[in-house]
């Protein structure tokens, strides 16, 4: 099927929940991608909290300051080279797997069969005028901040009660 762009119309409506989409799949992507570099930090700021550093030898401690560097370092390498921003096409095509039909899709394309048949265009006339009636229906499609299946021994929750402990 040949691909072209919205009309005028339709994408004057989607404007703002695509933007609120795109908006909410970047935090998406920062939450996915840099868990592990705020757990880390929880974790120290809450040991200096604690005042661990006051307890254990000055050896233990610039060994466990190495570690924590090292990790964060390593955590905040992983998270710049995983993280992409989502693009307009990314987010509406979230927002358009979220209304029946595909609507969006559906305005985008061209009648592949039936050019020049007037009976067929009429059809073809009718499908896009319900697509459009969809489109007015659009709404921003929540983020998915679920992190269980990245961090399934929950450190992030560990980290997170251990600086509220400290607070």
């Amino acid at each position: 099927m040949e691909r072209r762009g919205l009309p005028s119309g339709p994408r004057s409506r989607l404007a703002r929940p695509q933007a609120l989409t795109r908006l909410g799949m970047v935090c998406e992507r920062l939450t996915r991608a840099f868990w592990p570099l705020w757990s880390i930090l929880f974790v120290v700021v809450a040991a200096v909290m604690f005042g661990l550093h006051e307890v254990i030898p000055l050896e233990a401690l610039w060994g466990l300051g190495v570690l924590s560097v090292l990790g964060a370092g390593a955590a905040l390498w992983r998270g710049v080279s995983t993280f992409r921003w989502p693009s307009r096409q990314d987010a509406q095509d979230r927002l358009d797997a979220t209304l029946p039909g595909r609507p969006i899709a559906t305005l985008a394309d061209a009648q592949a069969i039936g050019a020049g048949d007037a009976a067929s265009e009429a059809v073809w006339a009718a499908h896009q005028r319900r697509m459009e009636e969809r489109v007015q229906n659009a709404k921003a499609v929540s983020p998915d901040l679920k992190l269980s299946s990245r961090d399934p021994f929950v450190l992030r929750y560990s980290a997170l009660v251990a600086l509220v402990m400290a607070l």
